[in-house]
């Protein structure tokens, strides 16, 4: 177990960067279940600096892919950005940053397994590059960002995907966009017994954005998410309020 002076100095040594705010680095990498089981009224957890870690990343990942996608639209920009800032791809980028072994958990927390939990890891990556962010500003984020993200998939999930993906690649999507799971509604059967068509909506937060049909259940969710994909690729998009209202569908 780190000290809060070798914690620091493995972060710098790990990052390549040396905080003037040392007391930054300790909160970034400090989890609320720590200050909960060994904190102090002093102490600060990491959630403003994930808070505005997130912001930090989604605009430094959005110009590093304006530069390696300089034709690319804005949907396939959006789509491509919430593919690498969703919560596993930001995980992995913490375990390549080596912050399993430097985040500071709550004894239960720890027991638990949270050091392998893609939601703290990938807030914790957050909370770093907000701490880097409050300490040195932008520029020095996107120098220190840009080796994590220069790994643009050279193809993204699409309308051509394989039936099989788009459940999977929906949800990538709708993480990205919205931090929301897509959810699936029963609609309707029809035809004999043996010859049922299924049809199946994808909603998010309540409002339904796509409906597919399909021989089973399995293959009307797949189409409906494929619709999905399509819908939030091509020139409509859903928005939503702060507390998840749908405020319509607007033309980018």
């Amino acid at each position: 177990m780190f000290d809060d002076k070798d914690l620091v100095a493995e972060l710098e040594r790990r990052l390549g960067y040396t905080f003037r705010r040392k007391e930054l680095a300790v909160q970034a990498l400090t989890h609320r279940s720590w200050v909960g089981d060994f904190g102090t009224d002093q102490d600060k957890h990491s959630e403003t600096l994930e808070f505005l870690g997130d912001a930090v990343i989604d605009l430094v990942v959005g110009a590093i892919l304006m530069d390696l996608m300089p034709v690319a639209g804005e949907g396939e920009l959006t789509k491509t950005r919430a593919f690498l800032v969703n919560k596993e791809s930001l995980a992995r980028r913490a375990s390549r940053l080596g912050l399993s072994d430097l985040v500071r958990l709550g004894h239960g927390e720890d027991l638990s397994g949270g050091r392998e939990k893609s939601s703290i890891l990938s807030d914790a990556f957050e909370a770093v590059f907000g701490a880097v962010f409050t300490d040195s500003g932008f520029d020095k984020c996107f120098d220190l960002l840009k080796p994590y993200f220069e790994d643009v998939p050279d193809k993204m999930p699409s309308e051509s995907a394989p039936l099989g993906d788009y459940k999977s690649a929906l949800q990538e999507i709708t993480q990205g966009l919205f931090k929301r799971l897509p959810q699936y509604r029963f609609e309707e059967a029809s035809g004999p017994e043996h010859n049922q068509v299924f049809v199946f909506s994808v909603l998010i937060e309540g409002k339904v954005i796509a409906t597919g049909s399909g021989k089973s259940k399995k293959l009307a969710q797949q189409a409906a998410a494929r619709e999905a994909i399509s819908h939030l690729h091509g020139k409509e998009k859903v928005e939503f309020g702060p507390e998840g209202d749908t405020t319509g569908v607007c033309k980018e």
